[in-house]
């Protein structure tokens, strides 16, 4: 099967996700994050995954240094639910349910969560095969920092049409995700329902091999690009996958973001695959690496950088006065 690549083109004003999900309190009647099924489309095919809504309806959450995870988290889905806060240190132990014996959130509930956001690029995630599912999403608390810089969120992903509970199998076993392991169906939202499998748990994102490319562009005037097909390299992934996503889109359906000649632009890249590493490319334009995993590091420049599963990586790139269209691929 032909494996789709991905690209993304960065483009002007609006951050990738909108405005920012400002946080409620738990008082309010809106949550603040609902976790619900929904529709992408996939190499020109239907798909039903997960998606974890803020209170403005963006992907995830998008705050500020200094801001509070503080309000409701619902479970509208079908399934229980094992939420992660991947790099919130300071999430108490009874506000994280993927901690050893946390339990899982029931289907139509609530938890009620109240604590410090950790600054920098984090993301959340389900703790179980539905993570498989696209179940994650952006955790990004902005630096008071940051500058008078544009952000650009990408969520990478990879993505199979099977259920977890397949691919499951077809590697032969569970495979336990972190310290504690939770049971889950296994079964697609609104999908196909497969036996529970007793300890099950997300794949481990730090034991799987790499693969994987993504391909795109930035684009000063937001205009169109063919992609370029140059450097396919060989997947060696356990996993079949049929597509790797950024931000929920494939190869044949790009995102355009929109950036200013001459501004700066911070790409927050999420390595949200459950089985795939990448390595992220920025072409024709110098990136500095300022951050990983949420964490401020010694600034390194360079065009070609690592990215394992469940990393982030903070890439700040300069537009050149004369704007164009510039790729970035993974």
């Amino acid at each position: 099967m032909r494996i789709n690549r991905r690209h993304f083109l960065a483009g002007s004003g609006a951050l990738a996700f909108g405005t920012p999900s400002y946080l409620r309190r738990a008082e309010a009647e809106q949550p603040l994050l609902t976790v619900s099924s929904r529709m992408i489309e996939v190499n020109r095919r239907p798909a039903k995954v997960f998606g974890v809504a803020g209170a403005s309806g963006s992907n995830g959450i998008f705050a500020r240094e200094g801001d509070r995870f503080s309000g409701l988290v619902r479970n509208a889905t079908s399934d229980p639910l094992v939420m992660h806060w991947h790099g919130q240190v300071h999430a108490a132990a009874d506000q994280d349910r993927a901690r050893p014996d946390g339990g899982a959130l029931a289907p139509g509930a609530q938890d009620i969560h109240d604590f410090l956001l950790t600054p920098g690029t984090h993301w959340m995630h389900s703790h179980q095969l539905t993570e498989q599912q696209l179940l994650a999403a952006p955790m990004i608390a902005r630096e008071r920092d940051a500058g008078d810089v544009q952000d650009v969120v990408v969520m990478l992903h990879d993505f199979a049409f099977r259920s977890p509970a397949e691919i499951l199998a077809e590697l032969g076993g569970a495979n336990a995700h972190g310290a504690g392991a939770h049971s889950s169906t296994g079964s697609p939202p609104g999908g196909r329902t497969s036996p529970p499998l007793p300890g099950q748990s997300g794949m481990n994102h730090g034991s799987m091999p790499m693969g994987g490319m993504m391909n795109g562009s930035m684009n000063h005037r937001g205009g169109g690009m063919m992609p370029s097909m140059a450097g396919m390299r060989v997947h060696a992934n356990d996993v079949r996958y049929d597509a790797y996503l950024a931000n929920d889109r494939t190869l044949d359906d790009p995102e355009v973001v929109r950036v200013e000649k001459g501004s700066m632009t911070r790409l927050r890249i999420v390595n949200g695959g459950t089985a795939t590493a990448f390595f992220i490319d920025t072409g024709a334009l110098e990136a500095d690496c300022i951050a990983v995993d949420g964490s401020r590091c010694q600034p390194l420049r360079g065009r070609r950088f690592p990215l394992a599963q469940g990393q982030r990586i903070d890439l700040l790139v300069r537009i050149p006065m004369e704007g164009g269209a510039f790729p970035i691929s993974a």
